[in-house]
C-alpha cells in the first residue's frame, strides 16, 4: 500500500487476557515485549514506523498502550468515541495523546458504539472539536459510522459543531 501513500496504519493491540485486570504483572511486561517485536518488524514492513497508529480500544483503559507508543517511534489513533462508551475522560485523553496522534474515530455512543453523532451531548462535541481545532490538528479525522443514515446525520452534528467552535 506504500505506493497510496497512506496517512496512517490503524493497528489494535489486542490483549484479551488484560481485560480483566486479575493477571501477573510480569505476563504483562511480556505481551508488551512480544508487541513491540511485532511492530518493530511492522515497522519495517511499512518502510516509516511512525506511520503505524495504535488505537485505544473499548474495554480497555486508554492507557493501555502507553507504555508501548513511548518505547518506539510510532503513532496513535485516538478513539473518542470508545472513551466516551467507557466512561473514560476523553478530553484529558486526546490532549494527552494529541502529539503522537495521526488519526481521530469519532462516533456516537448510545447503546453500542459507531452510531451517529447526534447522539452525543453537543457540549461532548463541542469540546473535542474545539481540541482539535486549537490544536490546528492535521491529521485524519475519521466519522468512524457504519450506517448510512447515520453518516448523515453525523455530518451534520460535526459541521454545526465546527460551527459552533469557531
Amino acid at each position: 500500500t506504500r505506493d497510496l501513500r497512506p496517512q496512517a496504519y490503524v493497528l489494535h493491540l489486542d490483549g484479551k487476557e488484560f481485560r480483566a485486570r486479575d493477571f501477573a504483572p510480569s505476563a504483562l511486561a511480556r505481551w508488551q515485549d512480544e508487541v513491540l517485536q511485532a511492530l518493530e518488524l511492522i515497522g519495517q514492513w511499512s518502510g516509516d514506523p511512525s506511520l503505524l497508529a495504535v488505537e485505544n480500544l473499548e474495554s480497555y483503559p486508554p492507557e493501555f498502550v502507553t507504555p508501548i507508543v513511548e518505547r518506539m517511534p510510532i503513532s496513535r489513533c485516538v478513539d473518542v468515541g470508545h472513551l466516551w462508551l467507557d466512561g473514560h475522560d476523553a478530553l484529558r485523553h486526546l490532549q494527552s495523546a494529541l502529539h503522537r496522534t495521526r488519526v481521530v474515530h469519532i462516533h456516537g455512543v448510545n447503546e453500542r458504539d459507531h452510531v451517529s453523532l447526534a447522539h452525543s451531548e453537543p457540549e461532548a462535541l463541542d469540546a473535542v472539536i474545539s481540541i482539535l481545532l486549537k490544536a490546528r490538528f492535521d491529521g485524519v479525522l475519521t466519522l468512524e459510522i457504519f450506517e448510512l443514515p447515520d453518516f448523515e446525520t453525523s455530518v451534520a452534528s460535526f459541521l454545526d459543531s465546527v460551527e459552533r467552535c469557531q
